[in-house]
């Protein structure tokens, strides 16, 4: 029988009980930079699935890479105090990415930083959760690639010179109570092509791909507020499009373009795709509205004070149903429209509604489109919803 030295016994011990305490294998782990780990890059190398790292205050510089299922945060979601997203700033030095997620998986989640300075803000290869964040100062702000479904909430979206997201390939997105508002670099100029939100229906086979942008402030971008790119090949895109504000924006609030053209010439193409576009406010834009599609359904919205034209969609293949115009330069080119309201609408400069206002409880609470589709547009209760977009949820922790 052999006997083993009881020095080498203890040593063994001690060595698996410092891995059990550096590495506790059945709990999850929060990595404080710098205080555990020197740089949010050996912080992210040490951390397994579902760790949170947490950046304290100061700028990084250079990307940060995230290729698993953990959550890169700021003091933000330790304290909730919004001034840690200034304070807490990922610089990507002019290079291509400051934040790059890859991977398959469960979704990877960055909270809470300033993202600036680079081709792409974040470039998002996988499922993410992208929430509470600044992006400002890049090219675009996000830009989502692949095949995956990520959320994308409660940021501020701003002054990127070209699109605030971009949205390729078949991206499950939900973009809900952001605020996406000055991208598209030089502003006010006929070069300019930057969009708040622009949408790529690039040709793919497989499963439907539904994707819903609602309860978003979308302002003063130099293209589009929302732009739709179409290609040759009908997709399974699925769109959702509800209860966002989309205002001055300098073209169209949304514009669906054909062939892959990203500037919009106000003419107004058509798509295949199922699009539900409800209960927004289009106000101050260039245009409300330029194009849509057999399986484009417009319905509940306000669409007022844009100087163009509220609708044109000059084939004149989709519903535009039970929504009030008001003081557009003209209402609809090249479109019919089905029960729709023309009076005042009794808001206010921020498109609140005053008490006696023809929009409130005047939506439509179901509609059965042309195609058969029946779409459920009421309220929690089951009652009808406003025409326009005046309460959506969470926004004010969304504004800042």
């Amino acid at each position: 029988m052999h006997r083993i030295p009881c020095a080498l016994v203890c040593t063994v011990l001690l060595t698996v009980l410092a891995a059990s305490f550096v590495y506790p294998w059945s709990e999850e782990r929060t990595i404080a930079v710098p205080a555990d780990v020197a740089t949010i890059e050996a912080a992210i190398e040490r951390a397994r699935a579902g760790d949170t790292v947490v950046g304290g205050p100061g700028t990084y510089y250079g990307k940060v890479q995230i290729d698993k299922a953990i959550t890169l945060a700021s003091h933000f979601v330790t304290t909730g105090k919004r001034e840690f997203i200034d304070l807490t700033v990922i610089d990507g030095a002019g290079g291509k990415s400051a934040v790059k997620l890859v991977g398959d998986g469960a979704p990877a989640a960055v909270i809470g930083f300033t993202i600036t300075n680079a081709e792409k803000g974040v470039r998002a290869r996988r499922s993410s959760k992208l929430l509470h964040n600044r992006i400002h100062g890049n090219r675009d702000g996000i830009d989502y690639e692949g095949e995956h479904a990520s959320l994308c909430a409660h940021n501020v979206l701003e002054k990127n010179t070209d699109d605030g997201i971009d949205i390729d390939h078949v991206v499950k997105a939900v973009i809900e109570h952001n605020i996406v508002r000055d991208n598209g670099g030089k502003w006010r100029t006929p070069a300019s092509s930057g969009d708040g939100i622009e949408i790529r229906l690039e040709p793919y086979t497989g499963a439907q791909s539904h994707a819903v942008i609602r309860d978003n402030l979308i302002t003063g971008n130099a293209g589009d507020g929302i732009q739709v790119i179409d290609f040759d090949a009908e997709t399974g895109h699925v769109y959702r499009i509800e209860h966002n504000r989309i205002t001055g924006n300098h073209q169209a609030g949304i514009g669906f373009m054909a062939d892959g053209e990203t500037v919009n010439d106000e003419v107004g193409y058509s798509v295949a795709e199922r699009f539900l576009i409800t209960s927004n406010v289009l106000s101050g834009n260039r245009h409300g509205m330029t194009g849509g599609g057999p399986r484009v359904l417009f319905v509940n919205n306000l669409v007022t004070a844009n100087s163009g034209v509220g609708v044109r969609n000059p084939g004149g293949d989709m519903e535009v149903v039970h929504c009030l115009f008001w003081g557009n330069g003209e209402d609809l080119d090249g479109v019919v429209g089905v029960d729709l309201l023309r009076e005042d609408p009794l808001v206010d400069e921020t498109w609140l509604p005053s008490p006696g206002s023809p929009v409130l409880g005047a939506g439509l609470a179901h509609h059965r489109a042309r195609d058969g589709m029946v779409y459920q547009l009421g309220v929690a209760d089951g009652g009808a919803p406003d025409i326009g977009a005046f309460a959506p949820i969470g926004w004010s922790d969304g504004v800042r």
